[in-house]
């Protein structure tokens, strides 16, 4: 009858509006995501070696709010060795740590990997994690041209971690 009509409409209009804030709300992820990406760019610029991957690690721990980032490279066998290493804010050098049973290892297998919480539980033969008393792990596979694994680039926190969702 004459209110069905003015229901439907409202329901309609109502999908609408949910619909419309939820693309104002991409957007806005979007935009801020290519503000970060410029910012981690920008602070980069010019810069070349160790310079270079210092920065990359600062700027990981500050985007993903870890105290730990970890640039390292596949070495013979199977070790990560680092390249750089933050660990609350003061740079770590000549880290490494066996492949095999790490949270790294399972990354290099499957690709970007996030862990927000009990990471160090989820794999027990990784002892760094426990003696970091990491909490959550974000990491992604560095390959070569040839799909290769060459290193890992990770970030670890001692509290649940909540990347942002375009990471």
């Amino acid at each position: 009858s004459r209110y069905a009509d003015k229901d439907e409409i409202g329901l309609v209009v109502g999908a609408i509006n949910r619909m419309r804030q939820t693309l104002m709300e991409d957007l806005a992820a979007s935009q801020q995501s290519e503000r970060t990406v410029q910012m981690l760019a920008e602070s980069a610029a010019g810069l070349t070696g160790h310079e270079l991957f210092d920065t990359i690690v600062r700027n990981l721990c500050e985007y993903l709010g870890c105290e730990c980032a970890i640039l390292g490279r596949l070495n013979e066998g199977d070790e990560i060795r680092t390249m750089a290493m933050v660990l609350n804010g003061k740079m770590v050098s000549d880290y490494f740590y066996p492949l095999p049973g790490t949270s790294c290892a399972d990354v290099s297998r499957k690709g970007y990997s996030v862990f927000p919480e009990h990471v160090a539980a989820l794999f027990p033969e990784d002892k760094k994690l426990a003696v970091m008393g990491a909490e959550g792990y974000a990491g992604i596979p560095l390959l070569g041209r040839n799909n290769e694994l060459m290193g890992i680039l990770c970030g670890i926190s001692r509290t649940k971690l909540e990347p942002p969702a375009r990471t």
